[in-house]
């Protein structure tokens, strides 16, 4: 399932919680944005995204900066004709997620 198929199943899914995590890697440092996280936000990644790093950057060596971080959005969606939308402020610890998910073991996470 690519990002585009797993925001549509969410935009039509039945209720529940769901998850999109996106992965950081940079050397610069960054803040929270001011602006909510919404589904279309999250939606306009699948277009704007890459499924990896391009060569070039993928070839560059890592400095002692260069940090990865998960950024894990979560969405409720509370009856099946009701928009998902975005719970800040999870109770499931980020840890506990990517474990969930089975990311945690593709990216050498305890």
């Amino acid at each position: 399932m690519d990002l585009n198929e797993y925001l549509h199943a969410l935009l039509t899914a039945t209720p529940g919680l769901f998850r999109v995590i996106a992965f950081v890697v940079t050397d610069q440092d960054f803040d929270e944005s001011p602006q909510p996280m919404t589904v279309d936000v999250a939606a306009s990644w699948g277009h704007s995204g890459a499924p990896r790093l391009p060569v070039a950057m993928a070839q560059l060596p890592a400095s002692k900066r260069t940090f990865c971080v998960a950024l894990i959005y979560e969405f409720a969606k509370h009856r099946y004709d009701a928009s998902a939308h975005f719970v800040p402020g999870s109770n499931v610890p980020a840890a506990e997620q990517l474990r969930r998910s089975g990311l945690a073991a593709m990216v050498g996470a305890p």
